[in-house]
């Protein structure tokens, strides 16, 4: 089975490392030298000519433009990179008859109840979350489709990879600035989302799935326990949340009783750092 991964950032690199252990793997991506093929999804016709040379089996589509300020500031790019992209990628994995997974987010609701279930109605409350929203759309149009909505996710990719997401800040000794230290949330482990991936490809699952950890925190208390990794001096800083572009949700939360029901087991926060600090010592 040959799976495409699209996308390289945190999420796709971590992917690629598990997954190739257990099938052909092909890496794509937007002008970057460590992937297999590159093209620009936002282009149909590149999509097509990746489609032709590779014919994958299944594609896993995990482009977008993550950062919501970004999004907010930039509503075109944002529609480019979060719906066009996907659009274009689930027109080609129907014309080639490829399973799609698409990786989506739990931002999709209003964030003021939490214990999201997959039946819940979603709800934009900004350009991120409209845009992933339409196409998640687009993706239900495809039978046997599978949409991933996940929360936070942590880990690390390795050293000089610089796709290790909230964590690359804190290696790299910057502050962290977060407008609202109370805001609930649910951090998957990296290793963990990957292992749920290949558990859905083996059982050629479908539908919408919430992937998150096991265990719920505060922002604030969960960032300040990845700092404790790394330094002992924390640089949270909480700022005034007015200020902010896009108000935090205060509590996007999911209720995971649908993978779980497939035997899936989640890494709690204290065995996954211990993970990551036997991960940082080679």
């Amino acid at each position: 089975m040959l799976i495409a991964i699209l996308g390289k950032g945190f999420i796709g690199s971590k992917l690629t490392s598990v997954l190739s252990k257990e099938f052909d793997v092909v890496t794509v991506g937007k002008g970057s030298s460590d992937v297999d093929y590159i093209l620009d999804a936002r282009n149909y016709s590149e999509v097509i000519g990746f489609f032709n040379n590779f014919k994958p089996d299944c594609v896993i589509d995990t482009i977008g433009l993550t950062s919501s300020v970004e999004c907010e500031k930039n509503p075109k790019l944002a529609e480019e990179l979060n719906y066009k992209t996907t659009k274009n990628i689930s027109k080609a994995c129907k014309k080639f008859n490829s399973k799609m997974i698409f990786l989506s987010s739990l931002y999709v609701f209003d964030g003021i109840k939490g214990n999201y279930k997959e039946s819940n109605i979603s709800r934009a409350t900004n350009e991120y979350a409209r845009t992933k929203i339409m196409a998640e759309r687009e993706v239900l149009k495809l039978d046997g489709s599978i949409i991933v909505r996940t929360e936070l996710v942590y880990g690390y990719n390795g050293k000089g990879n610089g796709n290790n997401g909230v964590l690359d800040k804190i290696l790299s000794g910057s502050k962290i600035e977060i407008g609202d230290p109370y805001q609930k949330r649910q951090p998957i482990f990296a290793e963990d989302l990957a292992r749920i991936i290949s558990i859905f490809i083996e059982n050629d699952v479908s539908g919408i799935f919430h992937t998150a950890g096991p265990e719920i925190f505060t922002t604030f208390y969960f960032l300040s326990r990845l700092e404790s990794i790394i330094r002992k001096q924390s640089k949270i800083e909480i700022v005034d949340a007015s200020k902010w572009l896009v108000k935090s949700p205060p509590n996007v939360t999911a209720n995971i009783d649908k993978i779980k029901s497939l035997g899936i087991s989640l890494t709690c926060l204290n065995d996954a750092i211990k993970i990551i600090k036997s991960q940082l010592s080679y």
